[in-house]
């Protein structure tokens, strides 16, 4: 789930952060921006 929304959406930000922390606020700031409701 978490993969399939990466690249779904890395062509478009192409923002590749690193550390698991990182990754997350980077989903959670790309899922906001595309008003994903987050599950």
């Amino acid at each position: 789930m978490i993969k399939k929304i990466i690249f779904t959406v890395t062509p478009i930000f192409s923002i590749p952060p690193r550390g698991a922390a990182a990754v997350e606020t980077w989903i959670y700031q790309v899922a906001k921006r595309l008003s994903i409701p987050s599950a």
